[in-house]
């Protein structure tokens, strides 16, 4: 199918996960993508991880673009460049062991 699923309603519990595994898994739909999941964070081993054509990313605010959240993650991102070529740790490292 030429159908694309986006959850942009802010919260998880809005998509019946099962529902959304078993429509992506007959293809009825092209591609789902999710930045929001029931449960969240989604645990280790949870069906949407292996699930063919199911995009997960971080869960950021429609907020991200205004004001002040704007500047604070582009300076994050711009100091962890430059950490990193730098040969050092970027901060806010991901924690592998819980999943984000």
């Amino acid at each position: 199918m030429d159908y694309v699923f986006r959850d942009g309603f802010g919260t998880g519990s809005q998509t019946v996960t099962d529902d959304l595994i078993r429509v992506m898994n007959e293809g009825y739909l092209k591609a789902a993508c999710l930045d929001v999941m029931d449960p969240e964070p989604l645990p280790k081993g949870h069906p949407l991880w292996t699930t063919e054509r199911v995009y997960i990313t971080p869960h950021i605010p429609g907020g991200f673009r205004k004001g002040n959240n704007y500047e604070t993650v582009m300076n994050v991102a711009i100091n962890n460049v430059s950490l990193v070529l730098q040969g050092k740790d970027p901060v806010h490292i991901v924690d592998r062991k819980l999943g984000y």
